[in-house]
């Protein structure tokens, strides 16, 4: 699936969260993906200790990710949005139009 931008493909998740409870549990396990992946190799990461560290069941995880390889793809598209949205904001801030790359006083 290609992002609404058209650009990064938005890797798909099992079900989507509907409901804010469940949006926040999803990025409960985003965070604890994350933080885990600070301090083990992606070879040493598990949905277990990603559920463990998240406070959450193991049938959450799987509810959104089919395994370990697609929680870290989602964990990367998500960083890459929030680094694409506080690029967007600097850019908007300094009078730079993002889609041009120009100056707005040019």
């Amino acid at each position: 699936m290609i992002g609404q931008d058209g650009g990064v493909p938005i890797p798909p998740l099992r079900r989507n969260p509907v409901q804010r409870r469940s949006a926040e549990r999803l990025g409960r396990i985003l965070d604890a993906c994350a933080e885990l992946l600070d301090e083990v190799s992606y070879e040493e990461l598990s949905t277990r200790a990603v559920a463990e560290r998240a406070g959450v069941p193991i049938g959450s995880v799987y509810r959104f990710f089919s395994n370990k390889r697609a929680m870290a793809e989602a964990l990367a598209h998500r960083n890459l949005d929030e680094y694409a949205e506080r690029i967007t904001r600097r850019l908007a801030a300094s009078g730079v139009s993002a889609a041009s790359g120009v100056s707005a006083a040019s």
